[in-house]
């Protein structure tokens, strides 16, 4: 049976490892093939502090298959990272991930939801526009891995709209 829960200490490492394995997959293509091989979810794991940041996690069976992490920034409700194992993709789980987010900041009275999506990830864009979310329209260049990159940022309309 699949849950949704809020990310506590001692989940570190698990949402780490789902978070490497899901660059690794959904990047492969887009991204520096030795940048992606040399995560760690060792090392990842040490970035979170998730009593600072909201993440909600999908867990079944005592193992985590994917999570969402999400808050405001600069006045901005923004969705940082949405991640499904890829053993677990096509199950609903980033559906329900992202309709949980959605949910908890509507609750709080956010009317609008941004999200940055890598350029070229159709796989992640498929599922956002068949969610409802729009493109505003804003890019932005980063760089990963030493490769510059382009992302395209999403708006959601929470439920509170």
């Amino acid at each position: 049976m699949l849950i949704l829960r809020r990310a506590a200490a001692g989940d570190e490492l698990a949402v780490a490892t789902v978070h490497v394995r899901s660059w690794q997959a959904a990047y492969a293509d887009l991204l520096p093939a030795d940048g992606l091989a040399a995560l760690s979810p060792q090392d990842r794991a040490r970035r979170y502090t998730f009593d600072a940041v909201p993440t909600v996690i999908a867990e079944a069976n005592g193992t985590i298959r994917g999570f969402v992490t999400y808050g405001e920034r600069d006045g901005r409700a923004m969705i940082w990272a949405l991640y499904v194992d890829p053993g677990h993709w096509d199950e609903g789980l980033g559906a329900r991930l992202l309709n949980c987010a959605l949910a908890d900041l509507a609750g709080q009275g956010r009317r609008t939801v941004d999200l940055w999506v890598l350029q070229g990830n159709t796989r992640a864009e498929r599922f956002y526009l068949r969610h409802g979310l729009r493109p505003t329209g804003r890019t932005r260049r980063e760089t990963l891995f030493g490769a510059e990159v382009e992302e395209f940022e999403l708006r959601a309309e929470t439920a509170s709209s």
